[in-house]
């Protein structure tokens, strides 16, 4: 999962909730935070201040990388950050986006040629800053395989248990709609990267 200047505390919150998990067994998930800069202090979009002990080296070994929402969404991310990504992407790493976090993916060019979603009050901006990603303002998601993008929080959430099934599933709590189950995140090294930005 990645996080930087101006994160969406409460999807980062719940992300590290989830993934972080302690009793959920050995194949379960191991949570990593780490950051471009390592022990500096950064602020989240509600001004809370977050610090990570790890470099973006341990992006290195991560099987999984969660983007959650920014509010920072006219900058550019760093070129360490977006070429980070690109270098996981390329060596197979999945790779899911929360709300706004889809920019930062589009920005490194992950969604070009894709099908990508973003929150609606954000999709007209994505589609025009980013022509060559393909998206579509009318879904919660879009699971590309290798590559996932958010709406909202929920739906990229879908993360198998350590239960002979390898899966768990996850209800919205206020709605009798579908039921989501999880095939795009398995256990792994999830990390969480705090990241500054350039602007």
């Amino acid at each position: 999962m990645l996080a930087y200047d101006g994160v969406n505390a409460f999807e980062l919150g719940l992300a590290v909730e989830v993934f972080g998990l302690t009793d959920m067994g050995t194949d379960w998930y191991r949570l990593v935070v780490c950051s471009e800069h390592p022990g500096r202090p950064l602020a989240t979009n509600n001004g809370i201040r977050i610090v990570a002990d790890d470099g973006l080296r341990t992006l290195a070994l991560a099987n999984t990388i969660i983007v959650p929402g920014w509010s920072h969404i006219e900058h550019i991310p760093s070129v360490t950050l977006l070429d980070t990504l690109r270098r996981a992407h390329q060596r197979g790493v999945r790779i899911a986006s929360i709300c706004s976090g889809v920019f930062i993916l589009a920005a490194a060019g992950l969604l070009d040629g894709r099908r990508a979603t973003a929150h609606w009050a954000q999709a007209e901006l994505l589609s025009s800053r980013y022509p060559a990603v393909n998206v579509d303002p009318n879904v919660l998601y879009v699971d590309d395989g290798d590559i996932m993008s958010s709406a909202e929080f929920p739906e990229v959430l879908r993360p198998r248990s350590a239960a002979s099934s390898r899966e768990t599933f996850f209800q919205e709590s206020l709605t009798d709609g579908p039921v989501l189950t999880g095939r795009f995140c398995e256990p792994s090294t999830t990390v969480v990267s705090v990241l500054p930005l350039e602007s």
